[in-house]
């Protein structure tokens, strides 16, 4: 819309704009990146991306997902835990063959930690552990049922694999991992559990990890290959992205923003989630949800307030009319 009225208007004359519409942001941005690299489409010289925040995101952490697997021989029939690896795992249940009297060990445990949970004792044990669910870029918003109940079975059951898992997972600023990497421009790194699945005597957990430039300085993937009992796959990895918050290129974009709206307060930021920016160059997430405003984005019922549509219109027409003259 923003195109459009500049168009009509006969703003934009001296450079040329592309719209460029995914659908794919959640899977990977498979889109974006068959469109760079598959169809090998020339990068913009400045470029955003409207799926985040105001005022504006000029830092993304890399995002990396990773498997550790391997054989295993235990009590354990099966343990399922987790929806997503950019997910902090919100329930996780667990199936063990001849082990009664662990309801006593179960209440204190787990009370002691905070999280509720089921015990059915039968034939054999079911417990399910209940948590939080949070996004993967924000692990210390939520309760990791996946890790707690691993934490329970190193307790109670003699296995080696367990044992070693639960205390590398224990910590979402990658402490357990020895990869507690942070730097100036794009903070903490973070680390999720986000899926495990035990049965048929072979064990998969996937991580998810979101991380600053000094992981990739200190060679974080061979950290965590040795920390391996059986198998380490890296899944995917995509790397961060930066631009220099000082650049004439970020001004531009920030003083259009605090034009409109009048906030000289609400600072540019860096994220451990990842838009649809991090596919090229020269591009950051500008908008569109306001500071202090709900955040919906992936919940049921998302929406857009229109007077915010209408700020964000009005943002645009300025930010553009300033890159045409930049």
């Amino acid at each position: 819309y923003a195109l459009k009225v500049l168009r009509d208007e006969g703003f934009l004359k001296k450079k040329k704009y592309l719209v460029l519409v995914g659908g794919n942001e959640e899977r990977g941005s498979d889109c974006l990146y068959h469109y760079f690299n598959e169809l090998k489409k020339p990068a913009p010289d400045y470029g955003f991306t409207p799926d985040a925040n105001f005022p504006l995101i000029y830092g993304e952490k890399g995002i990396l997902t990773a498997e550790y697997k391997g054989g295993i021989s235990s009590k354990i029939i099966s343990l399922k835990a987790g929806t997503a690896s950019n997910a902090v795992i919100g329930e996780a249940t667990v199936v063990l063959r001849n082990q009664p009297g662990l309801k006593d060990k179960a209440k204190q445990f787990f009370t002691r930690l905070g999280y509720s949970y089921e015990i059915l004792i039968d034939e054999n044990t079911t417990i399910t552990v209940f948590g939080k669910s949070a996004h993967a870029s924000l692990p210390h918003l939520g309760k990791n049922a996946g890790v707690a109940l691993l934490k329970f079975l190193a307790t109670v059951i003699d296995n080696d694999i367990i044992e070693h898992y639960s205390k590398l997972f224990s910590s979402y600023n990658g402490d357990s991992l020895h990869i507690n990497f942070q730097d100036e421009e794009l903070g903490k790194l973070t680390m999720n559990l986000g899926l495990i699945n035990i049965e048929k005597n072979h064990y998969s957990f996937i991580i998810n990890i979101r991380y600053p430039f000094e992981f990739i300085k200190k060679e974080g993937i061979k950290i965590l290959e040795k920390q391996a009992k059986h198998t380490f796959v890296v899944l995917s990895d995509s790397k961060p992205l930066y631009v220099d918050p000082n650049s004439p290129f970020i001004n531009s974009l920030l003083k259009s923003y605090q034009d409109i709206t009048n906030d000289f307060e609400s600072k540019p930021q860096t994220i451990g989630g990842g838009t649809y920016a991090r596919q090229t160059i020269n591009s950051v997430a500008f908008g569109m949800n306001l500071p202090h405003e709900e955040e919906v984005a992936h919940q049921a019922n998302e929406y857009v307030d229109l007077d915010t549509l209408k700020t964000g219109l009005k943002i645009y027409i300025l930010a553009l009319i300033r890159l045409e003259n930049l």
